[in-house]
C-alpha cells in the first residue's frame, strides 16, 4: 500500500470513528513534578486492531461518548517517589466513576493481506462479509475480565460503503457504565463465523491521557 493511499484510507477510518487519531492534549506540572493532562474532545479513541478474513484482512478502531463528559477531563499523575495514587478531576471535583451510559462506534476498512492484491469485492460480497461479524464488549480490572452491560444490540449504522479500493462500515451500540471505575478499560472484541475470534481494540483512559505531551495550560 502506497503512504499517500494508506494516510487516505485512514483518514477516511478516523473520520468513521468520529474524526479522531492525534488527539490535543494538555500537560501541565504542579509542584512535587506532578502532571495534569487534560482530554480536549467529547469522544476517547481506542487502540487499532486488525483481523482476517478468508483472504480479506480489517483494520478497525473505535470511539467512546458520553455527552461532554470527557472533554477536559483531566489526569493527575503523581510525580516519582510520591506516595499518593494518580486521580481523575472534571470541572475541579475529583470523580472516580464513568457516567451511567456510554455510546461506542466501531468503524472498519478492508485491505489486502500481505502478499495479496486489493480484494475486489461486489455490494452481495461486501454484505456477506459483514453478517457474520459479532461485537461482544468487556470491562477488564487487571486480569479480570466481566461481560459489559449492552443497552441494545450493535446496530449497523453505515452498511459497506465503497472506499476508492477499500469498503468501509461501522457499528453503534450502548453501553450501561454506572458505577464503573474509571480505571477500568473497556474491552471490544470481533468475532467471525462460528463465533471465531478475530480481535480486539480496548479503551484505557489513563494511557488515552497520558501517552502523547501536550502543550502548557
Amino acid at each position: 500500500m502506497s503512504t499517500n493511499y494508506g494516510r487516505s484510507i485512514m483518514s477516511q477510518l478516523q473520520r468513521l470513528v468520529s474524526g479522531l487519531f492525534l488527539l490535543p492534549l494538555f500537560a501541565t506540572c504542579t509542584p512535587g513534578n506532578d502532571k495534569t493532562y487534560a482530554h480536549g474532545y467529547t469522544s476517547v479513541l481506542s487502540s487499532f486492531g486488525e483481523a482476517q478474513l478468508g483472504e480479506v484482512c480489517l483494520h478497525f478502531a473505535s470511539t467512546m461518548t458520553a455527552g461532554n463528559f470527557f472533554k477536559g477531563l483531566e489526569y493527575r499523575k503523581p510525580g516519582s517517589g510520591s506516595p499518593s495514587a494518580g486521580e481523575f478531576r472534571k470541572d475541579g471535583r475529583i470523580i472516580s466513576l464513568f457516567p451511567a451510559e456510554l455510546d461506542i462506534l466501531v468503524g472498519f476498512h478492508t485491505e489486502p493481506c500481505k502478499g495479496n492484491n486489493w480484494p475486489h469485492l461486489s455490494p452481495p460480497e461486501a454484505g456477506d462479509l459483514v453478517r457474520p461479524l459479532e461485537i461482544e464488549a468487556s470491562w477488564k480490572r487487571g486480569v479480570e475480565l466481566r461481560p459489559a452491560e449492552l443497552s441494545a444490540p450493535p446496530e449497523l449504522t453505515t452498511k459497506p460503503t465503497p472506499f476508492e479500493k477499500s469498503i468501509i462500515w461501522k457499528y453503534t451500540f450502548h453501553i450501561r457504565a454506572r458505577d464503573v471505575p474509571l480505571t477500568d478499560h473497556l474491552v471490544v472484541s470481533i468475532y467471525g463465523p462460528e463465533k471465531k475470534f478475530l480481535g480486539r481494540v480496548t479503551f484505557d483512559l489513563i494511557s488515552e491521557l497520558t501517552w502523547l505531551p501536550g502543550l502548557p495550560k
